[in-house]
């Protein structure tokens, strides 16, 4: 019945696709109105238009309901979200057919996980569909890389000036491509699917011209990250910016204004930012400060990325800078393996010596964030500083050691069973409190007292499991499979592949109950020991429920009956907005990358008349099909 239903839906999906089937460059768009002529070719290349894909027509239809889908979002992928080979949402009409595109801010990265998704396609069925797909979002790439001038930046999307609004902050390129319009903007999410996608894509390509070409531009991202310390730079003009940093030790510190002081949320300049309100002399002092290298994704995103750059360039510089100073001087497998996961090690009992390292660390650090501020603001002469520093030191290291094992005692006690129970007898209290204030009609502390009691109430109930689901980034896990998924794919040699396995293991374990299909099928195939049928049952599960239907929604929980909500806040302080058990795939709404949204979400999407891209599901669906999990005929 269920493979009726999606075959069903293939048919009626793929019927009004026909008319935009057959103009191969690229997959055909209709002229959406005041665009002009569609999209094509000769709008990446000004001297007239790359080689054509060639046509391929429909996939041979599959029996399983997994291949129909999949069918179903390759076709809506080639024909309609990638008129310029980067990945984008669209309008559409009644009849399937392309009225409106829109540019996105996060298309870099999308991209790259399709471009993977029809590698991992490509290996499975050598479909020439999936092999054109791939040169075409490669070479989408390189227009971006060209859009700026040739310098390893590769912003966010580009496309004729009609897709952006007046507002927009798109700008043309650079020289001949002054036509097109690029949001001169990224991050290491962007570069990271970008990444990904040449590991996975690279070994695939066959043409030496277009290799070539994706070679310069590794080159030259690879050579900018490595002439200024892993953190990308770029003029555009008279500007010149660094949009992301991938060392270890960097938490946006020496960007410090008013508007990034209220919103900072990497550790552990955030701590610092809730304490103390913003000054310009602050920020100056802070510009300083030298964390240790805590943020190990930003070292696995650079040792995927420079591993990458290394190998297919074959650059002796490159190869050079990733394993004598990545991989030897700066310890980055190391640092990698022992913090991408620190909270959540922490949180299960693991890491915990790393935990007061860390402490130690931190509290030297901030000790030396205090000499700078004695310096800068006047308080005392530099040699003065520098003596109260080394005589204050030993002094930073106990107290640091001392915070550190607190918190390792202290999350110990709240594993065991009921360790909040406690809570409930404080909510006694303050109720106890508020009755008398009822009664002498100072009505608004008596409903802050109760209201404040009810919450500690559901948190008495609650467990440090409950809590580490509240506070997780999803963004963060999905970042560091990324990463993860490029070292597992690529050239990696046996010591730093078997640190990713076990970084692996441990990203996975907290949401090993949340039927996250990709996420379980890179652990059970990367992992230092399979999973259990169960999970895998489970994983399977969720791509059969994946709606076929992805036009953007709103799916609102809040009036589910017996619905129980997370009493803790999430990442941002809000509370409220996360249930304790994860939602159904099915039960949320439409994202082009699904497994990176938090599962357990009381609204998700927004009613629009968007189509969504379904990236997500391919990538899932391919990846298992290329590592033996799925067959044809699921």
């Amino acid at each position: 019945m269920r493979f009726t239903f999606v075959f069903g839906l293939l048919l009626a999906g793929l019927l009004p696709l026909a008319a935009v089937a057959a103009d191969p460059l690229p997959p055909a768009l209709p002229p959406p109105p005041g665009f002009g002529p569609p999209p094509n070719a000769a709008l990446l290349h000004p001297a007239g238009p790359a080689t054509a894909p060639a046509a391929t027509g429909f996939p041979t239809p599959s029996p399983g309901p997994l291949a129909a889908k999949a069918a179903l979002f390759d076709q809506a992928l080639e024909t309609l979200h990638t008129p310029l080979g980067m990945v984008l949402s669209v309008e559409t009409s009644p009849a399937g057919l392309v009225t409106r595109v829109r540019p996105g801010g996060d298309a870099t990265i999308w991209t790259g996980a399709w471009l993977a998704a029809q590698a991992f396609r490509y290996r499975v069925t050598r479909d020439p569909a999936a092999l054109s797909n791939i040169e075409r979002g490669l070479l989408a790439f390189h227009t971006l890389n060209l859009l700026s001038g040739n310098q390893g930046f590769m912003g966010r999307c580009f496309g004729p000036a009609e897709w952006f609004g007046p507002s927009s902050d798109a700008r043309p390129g650079l020289g001949p491509y002054a036509h097109l319009r690029f949001i001169p903007d990224s991050s290491r999410d962007q570069y990271t699917g970008i990444f990904l996608a040449y590991t996975t894509c690279l070994p695939l390509v066959t043409d030496p011209a277009l290799l070539d070409t994706i070679r310069g531009d590794l080159l030259a991202v690879g050579r900018n990250l490595a002439a200024n310390r892993l953190a990308l730079r770029v003029t555009l003009g008279s500007d010149t910016f660094s949009p992301f940093n991938l060392n270890p030790d960097y938490a946006y510190q020496d960007r410090i204004t008013p508007e990034e002081w209220a919103r900072v949320d990497d550790f552990p300049v955030n701590v610092f930012a809730r304490i103390v309100p913003y000054s310009p002399a602050l920020a100056e002092v802070i510009g300083t400060f030298q964390p240790p290298p805590v943020r190990g994704g930003e070292a696995l995103r650079a040792l995927m990325i420079m591993q990458t750059a290394a190998h297919f360039t074959g650059d002796a510089g490159l190869q050079r800078f990733f394993s004598e100073e990545l991989v030897a001087n700066r310890r980055f497998p190391d640092i990698a393996s022992t913090t991408s996961q620190l909270l959540g090690d922490l949180y299960e009992g693991r890491g915990q010596e790393t935990g007061r390292q860390v402490c130690r660390d931190l509290a030297v650090a901030l000790l030396r964030l205090l000499r700078e501020a004695a310096v800068r603001l006047g308080r005392l002469p530099a040699p003065v500083a520098d003596l109260g520093f080394a005589a204050a030191r030993p002094w930073a290291v106990g107290v640091g050691h001392a915070a550190g094992s607190a918190l390792v005692a202290a999350l110990d006690a709240l594993r065991a069973p009921a360790a909040f129970a406690p809570l409930a007898a404080l909510a006694d209290t303050l109720d106890s409190w508020a009755r008398p204030l009822t009664g002498l009609g100072a009505g608004r502390p008596a409903g802050r007292l109760t209201a404040l009691a009810a919450w500690l109430r559901r948190a008495a109930a609650s467990s440090l499991d409950e809590l580490a689901d509240a506070q997780r980034s999803y963004v963060g896990t999905n970042l560091t499979f990324f990463a993860l998924l490029g070292l597992f794919e690529g050239p990696t040699d046996p010591a730093l592949r078997a640190a990713a396995a076990d970084i692996v293991d441990r990203a996975f374990a907290p949401i090993a109950d949340e039927g996250n299909t990709l996420y379980t099928f890179i652990r059970h195939i990367n992992g230092t020991r399979p999973l259990p049928p169960g999970i895998l049952a489970q994983a399977k599960a969720t791509l059969l429920a994946y709606p076929a239907d992805q036009h953007a929604r709103r799916i609102d929980h809040h009036a589910d009956p017996g619905l129980r909500l997370l009493p803790w806040p999430d990442r941002f302080g809000r509370i409220g907005n996360q249930a304790v058990d994860p939602f159904p795939v099915d039960q949320r709404a439409p994202h082009v990358f699904i497994w990176q949204e938090p599962p357990r979400a009381v609204t998700t999407g927004h009613d629009d008349t968007c189509l969504i891209p379904p990236v997500g599901y391919l990538l899932a669906y391919w990846y298992g099909r290329a590592h033996g999990l799925l067959s044809a005929d699921d």
